[in-house]
Formats: C-alpha cells, sequence, structure tokens
C-alpha cells in the first residue's frame, strides 16, 4: 500500500530539506505532521518521484509498527525558462490557502458596497480569477495593462499604459488586484491615475510584495498575499520573456 505524500521545500530559507505533507489518513497525518526528514536531500533527488522503504523511515519517523510497505514522495525539482533556472518558492496549495484568506476578509469588508474588482494585466489573471471564485458579494470586474519590466529580469522604469480602464468608477469602490509590488514605480503610477477619476475608495490587494525593493509607500496596498525576498520571480501568473505565467506555483531565480 503506498501513502501519498507531498514533498515540498520548506519556505523558511533553509535550503535542500524537504516538508513532508500527508494527505491521506489522520492517524498517519498525526504521525507525519510537517516533520522534518533529514534522509532525503532534495540536492541529491535526480527524479521527481522517489520510492522509499519504510525501515529506512522508521528511525527519522518512529512509525515502527505501521503495515505499510512503502512511500511515494514527490519532490518539486528545479526548472528551466528560456536561459534562467528557476527553483520553488511558493507551491498552488500555500496560494490557495492565502487567496481564501484574502477574500474571505474583501467579503467581510466590502459587504452591501458591491466593489469593482480591477486587475492590472497581465501578470495578474492567475490570482485574479482566484481572488474572484472566492468573492460571493455582488461585485464587477475590469481589467488596465501597465507594463515596466517588457521581457527582462529587472524594470526599465518606463511606463508603458496598453490598456487603460475603460468604465466609470466614479462613486465605486475599486480594488485593485496586482500580481507583485515590486519598488511600488507603477502601482504608484497607477493609483494616482485613478484617483483622478473620484472613486468612493480604492484598495490595492497584492499577490507578492518585496519590502526591501521598495521605494514607494503605497498607503493603499492592504492585503499581501506574500512578502518575498528581493528576487526574480515566475509562474502563478508572472512571467520571464513571456512564458513560465502557466505553472501553478511561485518560482525564483537561481542565482
Amino acid at each position: 500500500m503506498l501513502i501519498a505524500i507531498f514533498a515540498e521545500y520548506a519556505f523558511n530559507g533553509i535550503k535542500n530539506k524537504v516538508t513532508l505533507r500527508h494527505f491521506g489518513r489522520r492517524k498517519i497525518a498525526r504521525a507525519f505532521g510537517y516533520r522534518w526528514f533529514d534522509g532525503c536531500h532534495a540536492a541529491n533527488v535526480q527524479k521527481s518521484e522517489v520510492l522509499i522503504r519504510l525501515a529506512r523511515l522508521t528511525k527519522f519517523l518512529k512509525l515502527r509498527k505501521s503495515n505499510h510497505k512503502s512511500i511515494t514522495i514527490l519532490v518539486p525539482m528545479n526548472i528551466k525558462i528560456a536561459d534562467l533556472e528557476f527553483e520553488p518558492l511558493l507551491n498552488y496549495e500555500a496560494i490557495q490557502t492565502r487567496v481564501k484568506q484574502i477574500a474571505k476578509q474583501i467579503n467581510k469588508d466590502y459587504e452591501n458596497k458591491d466593489p469593482m474588482l480591477v486587475g492590472v494585466l497581465n501578470g495578474c489573471f492567475l490570482f485574479m480569477a482566484d481572488i474572484v471564485k472566492q468573492v460571493t458579494i455582488p461585485c464587477e470586474v475590469a481589467f488596465t495593462k501597465l507594463s515596466s519590466y517588457q521581457g527582462g529580469t529587472t524594470s526599465t522604469r518606463r511606463i508603458r499604459d496598453d490598456l487603460d480602464l475603460t468604465v466609470n468608477i466614479e462613486g465605486r469602490h475599486v480594488i485593485l488586484i496586482e500580481d507583485i509590488v515590486d519598488t511600488g514605480n507603477t502601482l504608484d503610477y497607477l493609483v494616482a491615475k485613478l484617483k483622478k477619476r473620484k472613486p468612493a475608495s480604492i484598495m490595492v490587494c497584492a499577490m507578492l510584495v518585496k519590502p526591501d525593493a521598495q521605494e514607494y509607500e503605497i498607503k493603499e496596498l492592504k492585503h499581501i498575499g506574500f512578502e518575498i525576498e528581493n528576487e526574480f520571480v515566475v509562474g502563478y501568473g508572472l512571467d520571464y520573456m513571456e512564458l513560465g505565467r502557466n505553472l501553478k506555483g511561485v518560482y525564483k531565480r537561481v542565482v
């Protein structure tokens, strides 16, 4: 009998170790918890799926009386996009948990306000879709598109308006959905631009924020999915040279 366990990189800066997470019976889940398994180093794993005999795990996991024969471990591997290599940073499950928490707060804060959710393309599209699916109050959806990266790994600082917001937001409660806040240059520009249209309020919800990179204080930035280091990331809507947007998780550049 196989026990399906998803092994993911821990998000605490410790490299080459794997956290075991069980998706099966409660008894085994408690036994495994989120325990460290020092016998499995990601750097030494050559295949994404490895079968390890229970006998090799007992001294780490204290499951000597278990009747299970073997354990399947799935280890997320580094990926290559164009000419760069990336390693896992945030997995899909962690992102979805945070999405639900943010949407729950939006439902509470904007009850009876019929907010206008404005996605900032292109990077927001997966985050935006997942947020909207969890919003249970009446709302409207619109999009705008700005760019300051234009294919590279660093911002050009030159903001390009690719798609203007075409709906009337005067007197409306606007929720801006951003993929990532880097220096804050683009977001500061967009907030100032939309304020001229006299909305009732503007709130910003960003999936990722880089505190060490921020140069602008954005008072409207109220909901943050994850704070990350000042590293180039792809996946879950974010791209490198327009590639990698379809990845379910977020990956950081290997340097």
